[in-house]
């Protein structure tokens, strides 16, 4: 039952992660947000790569899904406090 989480934190989670910062970075960084979505886009594939390959070294599924949790949620929260 472990490896199909696995391969949905990787997957899923990764996905999440890696968009969630996309947003929250396009918005921070000062340059014109095409290019800023092409240089987070970029990155973003990096970063989702170590995320899918943290999915299957950490021994423990909660800490996977609690660091992609943290992960996600503090853009999310960078974000939302940019825009209002």
């Amino acid at each position: 039952m472990s490896l199909p989480l696995r391969v949905a934190a990787a997957i899923l989670g990764g996905y999440a992660v890696v968009y969630a910062w996309i947003y929250a970075l396009v918005l921070i960084l000062p340059m014109d947000p095409i290019e800023a979505t092409i240089l987070t886009t970029c990155a973003g594939f990096i970063v989702y790569v170590l995320i899918a390959l943290r999915a299957f070294a950490v021994t423990s599924l909660r800490r996977v899904w609690g660091e992609i949790i943290l992960a996600t949620g503090l853009p999310v929260v960078i974000a939302l406090a940019i825009q209002s």
